[in-house]
């Protein structure tokens, strides 16, 4: 529930006469993680909390923006801290690089043409709009480059190979393979054309956000994967987040280095693996337990296989291997 629970983003005020301060800003915006008692303590502080028996706590809170503030994490000493507020307008980014990004919204820029301002009604459902028009065109992409073009490159090797086996000899089949590369070659070409026209379309709008302190940052929106207000959000739309972002855990390929994304190749070859194991195992496993149980005299082999059984009721199958 924790991980994929949407969290509300506060936004904290440092205390004026407190030396600490976040990216040279008093002001820190994130989603709370964690409340607890401070580890880093100098001696003198950590003797003054024993006498007193109150302990100073401090807050960890996930401040995204990693292409900005080179971090994703920062810890926030309670005491520090003079006023916490849930700002209505903020918007939590999921991004394809860099992690989320965590704002407030500017304007949606297209390449030609006037600017939609956040003030403006219309903001919202335009770049919902936009946001489902990139997932669609990203999803076009990586079937036209991942499917059809890796089933080209594939053939393309295929008959590379066959190619090399055959020489200089079969001068006619060899016309042959070099026609069938040169239909491959351009098909390739179309699709690769193809894919780069909605790699272009992909940066045909532009998101502007503004970040705690003021500095506004552009985001090409092909870069967004989704977007929603986390102060804004009833309890049946943080419940349907939830639910949307277990689905994409469970459905989606891992990206930036398996941080984020989700772990459907991992499930997908565990099942495979399984079902492989399965049907090869499953014969060999029936007959040897009728054939022990009904045909086998006792023996050296027999009490060896039969020990090695046990111990596989009880011990991993990767040690015991």
């Amino acid at each position: 529930m924790r991980v994929f629970w949407p969290r509300r983003v506060v936004q904290m005020t440092i205390k004026a006469e407190s030396p600490f301060e976040f990216q040279g800003r008093k002001v820190i915006v994130g989603a709370l993680v964690k409340h607890e008692e401070k580890v880093a303590l100098e001696a003198k502080a950590r003797a003054a909390a024993q006498a007193s028996g109150r302990h100073p706590m401090e807050w960890q809170l996930y401040v995204g923006n990693k292409d900005a503030w080179g971090q994703n994490f920062v810890f926030v000493d309670e005491a520090a801290v003079a006023e916490q507020t849930l700002p209505a307008d903020i918007m939590v980014i999921e991004r394809m690089e860099y992690g989320n990004a965590i704002g407030v919204p500017v304007a949606l820029q297209p390449k030609e043409g006037a600017a939609i301002l956040a003030s403006d009604p219309a903001f919202t459902g335009k770049l919902k709009a936009l946001e489902r028009e990139v997932n669609r065109r990203r999803d076009e992409i990586q079937h036209l480059e991942k499917d059809q073009i890796g089933a080209i490159n594939a053939k393309m090797e295929r008959i590379k190979l066959a190619q090399k086996e055959l020489g200089t000899t079969a001068p006619a089949r060899r016309a042959a393979l070099d026609e069938e590369v040169k239909g491959l070659q351009e098909k390739y070409e179309e699709l690769a054309r193809r894919a780069g026209e909605l790699r272009t379309a992909q940066g045909a709008w532009t998101l502007t956000y503004r970040l705690p302190g003021g500095d506004e940052r552009p985001m090409p929106l092909g870069q967004l994967v989704s977007f929603y207000f986390p102060n804004q959000l009833s309890f049946l739309e943080r419940a349907g987040w939830f639910a949307h972002n277990l689905w994409v855990f469970l459905t989606d390929e891992p990206r930036e280095a398996n941080t984020e994304g989700g772990i459907f190749p991992a499930i997908f070859g565990t099942f495979v693996m399984t079902l492989l194991m399965s049907l090869a195992v499953v014969p060999f496993g029936v007959l040897a337990a009728i054939y022990l149980r009904e045909y086998a005299k006792q023996g050296l082999l027999v009490r060896a296989v039969r020990i090695a059984v046990n111990n596989l009721a009880g011990v991993p199958s990767i040690v015991f291997g």
